[in-house]
């Protein structure tokens, strides 16, 4: 059987159980990360072209300055 896993968004991650179990244990305030998040995310749309960079995805800049895919977690 093979399943798919749609993209989580921002709100969707940090809504997530297991990972608010974990950003408390961390001391994370949700807020503050989601913001954090949010205005990376925007500043890769800004500076990567639109057709490379499509919003639903979760990016990391790379040691070259370049915006790359995060694995996905399934």
């Amino acid at each position: 059987m093979v399943t798919r896993c749609a993209d989580l968004t921002v709100d969707q991650l940090l809504d997530d159980p297991m990972i608010r179990t974990l950003m408390r244990a961390d001391d994370v305030d949700p807020r503050a990360l989601g913001a954090m998040l949010r205005g990376v995310a925007d500043n890769l749309r800004r500076n990567a072209p639109r057709a490379t960079l499509p919003p639903s995805r979760v990016y990391t800049m790379t040691r070259a300055g370049k915006a790359a895919e995060l694995p996905r977690a399934c």
